[in-house]
């Protein structure tokens, strides 16, 4: 098992080879070195370090990192027996994490103090609690697929900086009301959860553009789907619609609707008052030629896949 802490001390060799070419990651339109485990071993000034990738190095502990005081983007997924994270909440530049796949049940608190973060990813984590994500007020983009989410917990519309938020593959994830004022949420990410309604809360989510429903198998009311006017894209592939509310008319910038596989829906007549739709997908359902051959006579440029 691998520690951060040599980082600390290690001696500053006479002379230099010249460093092999260094992977880029490329973040807010601008290039930086992106330094693996074994490269930070050669590094003369700490200072110029703005990346790390630490992915799958084994580690059990960075309590080393906050010698990099000018970190901004670090990478440490696959460490499954990481477990101190001590020094992380001194990096003030730090705005990027990925803990892809690192066995967590929690969100560790030094990282709940971490409060530049904008990116934040835990992907594949089995996450019991995940309250403490609420204290990092300037993320923007949040990702908790695959982490058998059962609840969003209180205190989450404190995260008033949020763009994207993604919740996909929580099959647990039966109860979606505390999202509710996230008013700069405009990504929002819930395919393949445990929906059967969309709360009346989701319709404080006033600049929502994309959200996807995706596989939720028992979602049959998206009447809420109406009270957001900025929506530009919808996809309720494979889940149980009947019909579409006529509040949908209220989404003025609507290009894209998705209803493939929802067997019971049969009326789309809605879409035909939305002459900002170009993509349509009614495969797989009840709704019949003539409705679609409506469709397309109704909107110009209009793409129906039937």
């Amino acid at each position: 098992m691998k520690q951060l802490l040599f980082l600390l001390s290690i001696s500053i060799p006479l002379c230099y080879k010249a460093a092999p070419k260094l992977p880029i990651v490329e973040y807010e339109g601008r290039e930086m070195h992106l330094y693996s485990y074994e490269e930070l071993k050669e590094v003369k000034d700490f200072n110029e370090v703005e990346a790390i990738d630490l992915t799958a190095e084994n580690l059990i502990s960075i309590n080393g990192i906050a010698a990099y005081s000018n970190l901004r983007y670090l990478k440490l997924s696959g460490n499954k027996d990481l477990k101190g994270f001590s020094g992380l909440s001194r990096l003030k530049k730090l705005e990027v994490i990925f803990l892809i796949k690192c066995d967590l049940t929690e969100i560790p608190e030094e990282i709940a103090k971490c409060t530049s973060l904008k990116k934040l990813y835990f992907n594949g984590n089995s996450l019991k609690d995940i309250s403490r994500v609420t204290s990092l007020v300037n993320l923007k983009e949040l990702d908790f697929i695959n982490c058998d989410l059962k609840e969003i917990p209180k205190g989450f519309s404190n995260l008033k900086n949020l763009k994207k938020l993604y919740l996909f593959d929580n099959k647990s994830l039966t109860d979606i009301s505390n999202l509710n004022g996230l008013n700069n949420l405009e990504h929002l990410q819930l395919s393949f959860c445990g929906l059967k309604k969309l709360p009346e809360e989701l319709k404080t989510l006033k600049n929502l553009k994309k959200i996807y429903l995706l596989g939720n198998y028992q979602l049959f009311d998206v009447s809420e789907l109406g009270e957001l006017p900025l929506l530009e894209e919808i996809n309720l592939d494979e889940c149980n619609i009947k019909e579409l509310p006529r509040s949908l008319t209220n989404a003025k910038y609507l290009k894209r609707i998705y209803l493939y596989d929802n067997a019971n829906l049969k009326n789309v007549q809605v879409l035909k008052k939305i002459p900002t739709l170009v993509e349509v997908d009614v495969t797989d359902t009840s709704v019949d030629k003539t409705q679609v051959n409506q469709l397309r006579a109704s909107i110009r440029e209009l793409t129906v896949y039937h």
